[in-house]
């Protein structure tokens, strides 16, 4: 499981699951994050917490979204798929895989029977996510 994220160059973030914290990264020259838990995480339900830390210390930023591990069959899940989770819309995924939200018609289509509204999706549904 990796979680990443973005925000000011060179700022550090620190992560925490249900308020126990689990690391922290710094981001890039391109404003991106990413971090891997050193254990890993039971499935089950979860609030994730980014704090963005300023440089003496103080919380200068906080988001928080609650997710749900899952266990997926490994042969469901290839290069090119996403597990929703809690919170997760189309459009999210899109802009997380894209870079754009509104491509999120792209994997609409890609998954027309599985997703009866574009607007509905749940928790645990496995989409194929295209190039």
């Amino acid at each position: 499981m990796r979680f990443s994220g973005r925000s000011d160059a060179g700022a550090t973030v620190r992560l925490y699951l249900d308020n126990k914290p689990i690391g922290e990264a710094v981001t890039d020259g391109n404003r991106n994050w990413q971090h891997t838990p050193p254990a890993d995480i039971a499935p089950g339900n979860y609030e994730l917490r980014v704090d963005r830390v300023a440089p003496d210390g103080r919380v200068a930023g906080r988001v928080s979204i609650p997710f749900q591990r899952t266990t997926v069959p490994v042969a469901e899940l290839s290069e090119g798929t996403v597990v929703v989770q809690p919170g997760n819309s189309l459009w999210r995924i899109a802009r997380n895989e894209y870079g754009r939200g509104v491509r999120y018609t792209i994997i609409y289509r890609a998954n027309r029977d599985s997703i009866r509204n574009p607007a509905l999706i749940y928790p645990g549904q496995v989409f194929s996510v295209p190039k």
